[in-house]
């Protein structure tokens, strides 16, 4: 078995959208190695909606979004993310407070947001990595 990951939406649409091939090629070296990918139900909402609303093929879409064990957003996760000390927007806080729920499996969270990781290194509790280092409008956040 290989590494588990908390994939967040920036990684997916970074792939789908800007035509990440350092995206594309993370995610598909990861199913080669057997990795596992989790998200919460939020990843797939804003996966489908801005694809929705680029035009972009649902159908790719679902092949990222199909790979990927998705957690039910819960009372308790709304309650976990609202009490989170970092700044972040409410997406992003549940999407860490997910994160977090997935502790104990070893998760290592996928994010090229920079608000996001930063958040996950004040916190301590997980491992960030960014798999896009091709975006020219801002580096890898780590």
């Amino acid at each position: 078995m290989g590494k588990v990951w908390y994939v967040d939406s920036s990684v997916i649409l970074r792939a789908l959208i800007n035509d990440s091939v350092a995206a594309q090629a993370w995610f598909q070296t990861c199913q080669i190695n057997g990795d596992e990918f989790y998200g919460s139900r939020m990843v797939e909402l804003e996966v489908r909606r801005v694809v929705h609303n680029a035009g972009a093929s649902q159908n790719k879409a679902g092949e990222y979004l199909d790979a990927m064990h998705l957690v039910a957003v819960t009372e308790q996760l709304i309650d976990d993310a609202i009490g989170l000390t970092p700044p972040l927007g409410a997406a992003d806080s549940l999407h860490v407070a997910t994160a977090q729920l997935l502790a104990p499996l070893g998760i290592v969270v996928a994010t090229h947001d920079a608000q996001m990781a930063s958040a996950i290194r004040v916190l301590g509790t997980l491992s960030v990595h960014d798999p896009v280092t091709d975006d020219p409008r801002r580096p890898a956040v780590a």
